[in-house]
């Protein structure tokens, strides 16, 4: 038995003029409205088919007219400022300009792929309107129990790891210090209560006291070395911190892959005055002198370093990544971890470290736990780690390569 089917479809607009306001030119957003009133398929200026009847005219604003249906979801018309939430963040949105659906794939900044707003060659710079985004202040992404001045860390060492004498410095920042990846033997070393709240192997010297730095460094047994600087909370050290929170949302073009988590973006380094008007340029220079003045001023071992390389990554929400990076540091260069917005808990592997007896699935235990409030540094040196990051919140981590002056060979 054969059936036949007849259908019919009647097409209706679709909504399309709420997208665009009418500023600028009048004439020009009439003649776009009226053309949203036909399918886009055909032309106002082509005649009806032969034994049709003729197109109707477009609608003039006819006030009993029906509401068109808008068909588009309503989360992909949805402004994208300050007040989006970084827990529902948008996962597309629709161009006001051309119409296009496409992927948000930046973390502060919308700029439709399509030939019709892509800017022309000639132009030297984006259309104002796209080239700088909006920020949040680190205050609305932070937990408001964890913002008060403080004088601890919240950091674990596992058996193995060395905890440094603690320094504290004019401006109350403290600098926290560790060896990993060292066998401790048990005749030289004592599990005592550090200032980390966890009993770590302590190596002592003949006189009972810690051995200063300059000695711990020069033992081929300690190959790994970590500092931590902790800001305390207090505001005066996190006042330069904040102020790269808020730039690099607004200058910065952070991009994820499709279905991602991690915005990622390297931002490049230049010794010259950054241009007139160029904010990923300030920018840029800014990142470069924190780093640099906080190593100088806190780590005077090191040396003089230079920053070579930036990477910045940035997460809207909570979570914890499921693969873990790899640095290979080299020479006499370091790996400085800035932490800015939410606390980020920055759990390092060491190869070397045995397998956790603890744990059934045999993972490698962390050989050392930091967790990194906002305006704090971590900076890494001696050879290859793997570390994870488990977010507490919206959060950008900047991966600072520095170099000694005199090395251009650091590390990846």
């Amino acid at each position: 038995m054969r059936k036949t089917w007849r259908v019919e479809a009647e097409w209706v607009c679709g909504g399309e003029e709420i997208l665009r306001d009418d500023g600028g030119d009048i004439e020009e957003y009439e003649a776009w409205c009226a053309s949203l009133q036909r399918p886009w398929w055909e032309h106002q200026e082509q005649p009806s088919a032969p034994g049709l009847p003729d197109a109707p005219p477009p609608l003039q604003g006819d006030p009993i007219a029906p509401v068109p249906s808008l068909l588009l979801p309503l989360p992909l018309l949805a402004p994208f400022t300050f007040f989006s939430s970084s827990d529902a963040f948008p996962t597309g949105y629709v161009c006001p300009r051309c119409g296009r659906v496409s992927f948000q794939a930046h973390l502060r900044h919308r700029a439709c792929p399509s030939s019709h707003c892509r800017p022309a060659p000639a132009l030297q710079s984006p259309r104002p309107a796209e080239s700088e985004g909006w920020a949040v202040e680190a205050e609305c992404v932070r937990d408001a129990r964890g913002v008060a001045p403080c004088t601890f860390v919240d950091d674990a060492c596992a058996h193995g790891t060395a905890a440094l004498p603690v320094s504290v410095h004019d401006d109350d920042m403290r600098v926290f210090g560790y060896c990993l990846a060292g066998p401790i033997q048990a005749a030289n070393s004592v599990l005592l209560a550090a200032n980390v709240g966890e009993e770590v192997g302590q190596p002592k010297n003949e006189d009972g006291e810690p051995p200063p730095m300059s000695l711990l460094g020069s033992l081929e047994a300690w190959h790994l070395f970590a500092w931590h600087l902790f800001t305390c909370n207090d505001y005066g050290l996190q006042e330069d911190a904040s102020a790269l929170f808020e730039g690099i949302q607004r200058h910065v073009r952070l991009k994820r892959q499709l279905a991602g988590a991690c915005f990622s973006s390297e931002i490049a380094v230049s010794t010259d005055a950054p241009p007139e008007g160029d904010g990923l340029a300030l920018c840029a220079g800014q990142i470069k002198n924190f780093v640099e003045s906080r190593l100088s001023a806190y780590l005077e071992e090191l040396g003089s370093l230079r920053v070579q390389k930036i990477i910045a990554r940035a997460y809207v929400n909570a979570g914890k990544c499921r693969e873990p990076y790899r640095a290979q540091i080299e020479g006499g260069a370091c790996l400085a971890v800035v932490c800015l917005g939410a606390d980020a808990i920055y759990s390092s592997i060491d190869t070397n470290t045995q397998r956790d007896p603890s744990s059934r699935s045999g993972k490698l235990a962390s050989a050392l736990s930091v967790t990194l409030i906002h305006g704090d540094m971590l900076v890494l040196r001696g050879g290859l780690f793997q570390f994870s990051v488990t977010r507490t919140g919206m959060c950008i981590l900047l991966e600072v390569l520095c170099s000694p002056t005199d090395n251009d060979s650091a590390g990846s």
